[in-house]
């Protein structure tokens, strides 16, 4: 009889205890600060972190304003109650 050894399962990464999927800007554990910044291209913005550009959003100089805005209100806003209602 031949035994088939097979590795075990791979787990998933974790961080900080989590499992890490998918990343979210909205993490409290996710290091530095998102923001919208200029790109080389005129009407696009790039979405950075950590000096890493993670996305490219079509936009004005006024939406970056807005963006950015936005971004720092949904980092620094009080997390919902989970849909208990008081």
């Amino acid at each position: 009889m031949s035994a088939i050894l097979s590795a075990p399962p791979e787990k998933e990464p974790r961080v900080h205890g989590r499992t890490a999927g998918r990343p979210s800007l909205l993490d409290p554990v996710l290091a530095g600060d998102p923001w919208m910044g200029t790109c080389s291209q005129p009407g696009l913005l790039v979405l950075d972190l950590r000096n890493y550009p993670i996305a490219l959003q079509p936009g004005t100089r006024l939406d970056q304003a807005s963006f950015n805005s936005w971004i720092y209100r949904l980092r620094n806003s009080a997390p919902r109650n989970g849909g208990v209602r008081e």
